[in-house]
Formats: structure tokens, sequence, C-alpha cells
């Protein structure tokens, strides 16, 4: 769900190497299933660890431009594609 709101918000060959001429890596849908969308939000020292773990890190205080930059909340615009995000009432990583 992380690396689909990524995708959505990075826009049009946006760090998703060069797209054959006459297609796009634009979204035109999504739907996302209880994602961590901010790596940044210190309630979720958890996204530490599943970064550093997955990504063979650097941890947040080393690097927090790489956080920054893997954060779907902060590339928000307004162009994305119509979405949908959906939430369980008992998640006990994503606070209401």
């Amino acid at each position: 769900s992380h690396l689909a709101a990524l995708a959505m918000t990075a826009g049009d060959g946006e760090g998703f190497g060069d797209d054959p001429e006459g297609t796009s890596s634009e979204l035109q849908s999504a739907v996302f299933f209880e994602g961590i969308y901010d790596l940044l939000d210190e309630h979720l020292k958890v996204t530490n660890l599943l970064f550093w773990y997955f990504a063979g890190g650097p941890r947040l205080f080393e690097a927090p431009g790489a956080y920054l930059a893997f954060s779907p909340m902060y590339k928000i615009d307004g162009s994305e594609a119509p979405s949908m995000m959906v939430y369980g009432d008992n998640d006990q990583v994503v606070p209401e």
C-alpha cells in the first residue's frame, strides 16, 4: 500500500526510471489499505526499523531527507488520480 501511494504521488516518470516513448507511469486510480504514508511521524517508531531493515538504512536521525522522500503524505499536491484509503478500527500501528 505504501509503495502504491508513493507511485500515486510521484507523478509521471518521477523516480521510476524512463517511461517508454508514448507511455506514462501515472496511475489512473488506487485503493490503499492501512498503510503508513508518513515516515517522519514520531509516533511511528516502527517505521524507523522497517525503513532501515528493508531499505538497508539509514536511520531517521541520520537522513531525514530520505524519510521525507519516501513519505507520500508530503507529496500530495491535488493533481493525484482518484483514490480511496481504507483503515480498520483495530489498527495498532496507525492511529485515527
